[in-house]
């Protein structure tokens, strides 16, 4: 059964604060350097399950032992400093490794979840609206809402307004290479990219979506006609710098 980590945290603290006063006083003139196993029920019972209590008690390194036909816990026979830097430093110990797993499986969840997200946005040629892949995400897969948005985010997909809401567009490397492939040789009519895009399956959204993440992608109206064209392959003419008096003279 798996506990809040708060709650642990919570708990080892309380128990070292019952310690701590005793650590510093010699073990001959402090009884209350070990203290009934009831007691610490008594004091910890209402914010903690026994589960959580002794996990807590495991991590400080308190033993247990019996005093008159009672249980007691009780803190090491060493040194009162020793004692005190050897609870303090597994009780940073603890929190430290269990802070450590928590960020292990959030980011093994955050991975797991960008993939699933992934392959929503290839299955629909990456545009699907956000209503489908909240559901899809969570029907198949369990995830929140958030975990899907964050999946969404973290995978670089945009939303998009349509006129049937809102979508989640993937701005995908393959239909980057192919606009930047079909833009080699010149500037191409962009109802033409549209209609070479149907065919591949990628929306109007996926298309602009794609141009704006490459960069350099420019478009230009040329007797009625909306173009689109590569700065790093292309000038369209009315785009060209003006000759130079050396250029002219040549």
């Amino acid at each position: 059964m798996s506990h809040k980590p708060q709650v642990l945290h919570d708990t080892i603290d309380r128990i070292y604060s019952i310690f701590e006063p005793h650590i510093s006083k010699p073990k001959k003139d402090d009884p209350v350097r070990w203290l009934p196993t009831s007691k610490i029920f008594e004091v910890l019972g209402g914010v903690a399950s026994h589960e959580i209590i002794y996990k807590a008690k495991k991590a400080l390194g308190i033993k247990s032992t019996r005093i008159a036909g009672k249980w007691v816990w009780m803190l090491p026979t060493k040194a009162p400093a020793h004692d005190m830097q050897r609870l303090h430093k597994q009780r940073l110990d603890t929190i430290g490794k269990q802070i450590e797993k928590e960020r292990v499986a959030r980011n093994k969840q955050a991975r797991v979840s960008v993939a699933c997200m992934m392959a929503i946005l290839q299955q629909h040629q990456f545009d699907v609206t956000a209503n489908e892949a909240l559901e899809e995400m969570r029907g198949s897969n369990g995830y929140s809402h958030r975990t899907a948005r964050l999946a969404k985010q973290i995978s670089g997909a945009e939303s998009i307004k349509g006129k049937d809401g809102w979508h989640w567009v993937l701005p995908a490397q393959e239909v980057q290479d192919w606009i930047e492939h079909r833009l080699r040789a010149g500037a191409v009519p962009y109802s033409d990219l549209v209609k070479e895009a149907q065919v591949k399956g990628w929306s109007e959204r996926v298309l602009r979506s794609s141009r704006v993440k490459l960069g350099g992608i420019k478009s230009e109206w040329r007797a009625k006609q909306h173009y689109w064209y590569d700065m790093n392959h292309y000038t369209p003419d009315s785009l060209k710098p003006e000759p130079t008096s050396e250029e002219v003279a040549q």
